[in-house]
């Protein structure tokens, strides 16, 4: 079992036939084939670590990473693959498989079954992306690092100096909770089936913020009540969400009174937060 490999093509394809399988794109299935992207993804992960997987597929990473941390829980929406996993995996001593759907998964009772260092590692649906990071990072308390692969696009906001059109919520409450980092570049040609875009792994390491913030929901939901309408300006959008707000107000902590969601920073969304909680 330990010098298995089924990260590869002809691995993931023979367990296709075996199975009688065709990826489900209402999951976003796309089975990673390229052992040393793999490698890479692995190396980010300690040996005390209990790693959560979100979408281990058909085990190409999941492997790997039991045969390198402490414990693996791997969450499955597919109930056909969580049976899959548990017959070809089920040597795996340390390795648990469940049933879950991680946009339902209630995270703190999942962390209280763990000691020690948690890391999360996923492959992640293109379409559930941001929500599955936000879910995680505001509910980072517990985690180490998140090693996320994801569609370069979405990887590549996360780097920008400046935001754009595409900037979004998710990547300017990101440095709240952590530090990202871009460890690699993945070609569509890389997974089974070829998606029609390439991917990009990023590692989040946790870690806090320069400035506390008591309220941290509350932070969110002012971050998102200002990207509600783009085309908007923040006092627009704020006032129209029910917050008590001035030109005044925005002007004494620098920001213009036509200023727009991308053109805040973190500090700025955190000195809104200061001033509404103060309200």
């Amino acid at each position: 079992m330990s010098e298995r490999v089924i990260g590869c093509r002809s691995e993931i394809s023979h367990l296709l036939d075996k199975y009688h399988l065709t990826a489900r794109k209402q999951y976003g299935q796309n089975f990673l084939v390229e052992p040393s992207v793999i490698n890479r993804i692995v190396e980010q992960v300690d040996e005390e670590d209990t790693v959560i997987e979100i979408g281990p597929g058909l085990g190409s990473l999941t492997l790997p990473l039991a045969q390198k941390a402490k414990r693996v829980i791997a969450l499955e929406i597919d109930p056909q693959l969580c049976a899959i996993l548990r017959e070809e995996l089920g040597e795996c001593g340390n390795l648990e498989i469940r049933n879950q759907d991680i946009l339902k998964a209630d995270l703190s009772s999942l962390f209280a079954e763990i000691s020690g260092p948690i890391s999360i590692v996923s492959n992640l649906p293109y379409y559930i992306t941001s929500e599955i990071l936000m879910k995680l990072l505001t509910e980072s308390s517990r985690i180490t690092r998140i090693v996320a692969m994801m569609q370069k696009e979405v990887a590549e906001r996360f780097f920008k100096k400046e935001a754009d059109k595409d900037y979004g919520p998710l990547q300017v409450i990101a440095p709240y909770y952590s530090q990202a980092q871009l460890l690699c570049r993945v070609n569509r040609r890389n997974f089974l089936p070829q998606p029609n875009v390439d991917s990009a792994v990023v590692v989040f390491t946790i870690r806090p913020y320069h400035r506390a913030v008591a309220n941290e929901a509350g932070l969110l939901e002012i971050i998102r009540a200002c990207y509600r309408q783009r085309r908007k300006i923040v006092l627009t959008n704020l006032l129209s969400s029910g917050y008590h707000i001035n030109k005044q107000q925005l002007n004494d902590i620098n920001i213009k009174e036509t200023a727009r969601c991308e053109q805040l920073s973190l500090d700025d969304y955190i000195n809104l937060n200061e001033v509404l909680s103060n309200d």
